[in-house]
């Protein structure tokens, strides 16, 4: 879209860093409110197994999302949270954890409420590359 973000179907009609720079309510996604936090250990712990047979550190990143996002779902953050310091503990897997503000990331740099944005993500990247 020029700016280095493809939205999926469904998206694109709601570019978060456009509805919020109009000063618009943030644009609701209800597929989200079936996530579950979950979902993904399996599929983890086959990744975590793989790239230590492999003899390949894996370093996972705890990417930001929207402070709107975050509210919305406190608890399932909060419950996400608590599962990657259980496979950082247990499993002995890095997680880097970087906030919005650490970032410098504001509602700008989100093209939806869970993807960066070109900005976004050259600014996470740098922060990332000085940790």
């Amino acid at each position: 879209t020029g700016n280095g973000y493809v939205p999926c179907r469904g998206f694109a009609a709601g570019r978060y860093d456009a509805v919020k720079a109009a000063g618009l309510a943030d644009p609701r996604f209800p597929f989200l409110d079936g996530y579950r936090t979950g979902s993904h250990l399996k599929y983890l712990h086959r990744l975590i197994d793989w790239c230590a047979a492999a003899g390949t550190e894996l370093v996972l990143l705890d990417v930001p999302v929207t402070a709107d996002l975050e509210a919305r779902y406190a608890a399932a953050f909060a419950e996400y949270r608590g599962r990657l310091a259980e496979v950082e503990g247990d499993r002995g897997v890095t997680v880097l954890r970087v906030s919005r503000d650490d970032a410098g990331l504001t509602d700008a740099a989100f093209a939806d409420v869970t993807h960066l944005n070109r900005d976004g993500a050259a600014r996470l990247s740098d922060r990332v590359r000085a940790m």
